[in-house]
């Protein structure tokens, strides 16, 4: 069993507790929405790196459940609860077996596929470029993730520059949380409001007021 407690001192924050129970150091997620993401996978392919495939579902907002493919064919099922308490996000997580799985998965009430590609950047972080899928297999959107610790430095790899649409802020992070990307129309919509919104300064870094202006808009979707 594994067991993480996230985001203390704001919500892109990450506590980790390894198997032992010890603390590591405080980590900070940053988010980068992708534009032309099959011509991004493509040339991520032509590198020689090979995805791993997942299927995911929920129960409800906080129990999640994973089927992930790697690319030599082995395949892990995951069960993981996530639950906001006292500011901190408490994430559990657990393999299950294949029954569990398959159980489980007669009450999901969403679900989503998507691949993931783990890059190195040249700083040595490790970027996962997820690519999640329409029901016909096609690439719904692009989006990037790093996890940081506190105040380290980081750069968005050379292989993604090219592809870059917006930097995520770090409040904002939540609005782009697979639990709400796995409806079709909500992600469609989030997306492309955002973009209206802040997409003239790619940084991620604009004012306050215009940020709060696209939470609004964004939270109106749902």
């Amino acid at each position: 069993a594994r067991k993480r407690g996230r985001r203390a001192a704001g919500p892109s924050a990450v506590v980790s507790a390894d198997a032992n129970g010890g603390l590591m150091p405080i980590e900070y997620e940053r988010k980068i929405i992708l534009k032309d993401a099959g011509r991004l996978r493509e040339a991520l392919l032509a590198a020689g790196l090979r995805p791993m495939a997942f299927e995911q579902f929920y129960l409800n907002d906080h129990a999640r459940f994973r089927r992930v493919r790697a690319d030599d064919g082995t395949v892990r099922y995951l069960f993981t609860y996530k639950q906001a308490i006292g500011g901190k996000l408490l994430e559990l997580e657990n393999e299950i077996s294949g029954e569990d799985y398959g159980l489980a998965r007669e009450g999901a009430i969403s679900s989503l596929r998507k691949e993931r590609f783990v890059l190195e950047g040249e700083d040595g972080n490790r970027w996962e470029v997820d690519f999640i899928l329409d029901s016909d297999g096609g690439i719904r959107f692009g989006l990037a993730e790093v996890e940081l610790e506190e105040w380290a430095p980081w750069a968005i790899p050379v292989a993604l520059e090219p592809y870059v649409d917006v930097v995520v802020p770090h409040g904002d992070n939540a609005l782009f949380s697979n639990v709400g990307l796995a409806d079709a129309a909500y992600a469609s919509d989030v997306v492309r409001l955002y973009r209206e919104t802040i997409g003239s300064n790619p940084s991620g870094e604009g004012s306050e007021s215009g940020l709060r202006g696209a939470r609004r808009i964004v939270i109106g979707i749902r």
